[in-house]
């Protein structure tokens, strides 16, 4: 799941109970990882739905 810094470092400012900095800090987690699905929340919620159930149901189809 992405979203835009901006989003993130407010989401943590209203919060409370968050360290300022920790959000920005994260996004370097995933620099470096191949995720089988990305969803950005930037996204129409019917289109992040629709990926989801697509990446499902071709992890379905792999099984024996």
């Amino acid at each position: 799941m992405h979203a835009p810094i901006e989003d993130l470092e407010r989401r943590e400012r209203e919060r409370g109970d968050r360290t300022i900095g920790e959000a920005r800090f994260h996004l370097k987690t995933h620099d470096y990882c191949a995720y089988d699905l990305e969803v950005d929340t930037r996204d129409p919620t019917d289109q992040i739905a629709a990926r989801i159930v697509d990446a499902w149901l071709k992890r379905q189809s792999l099984r024996p």
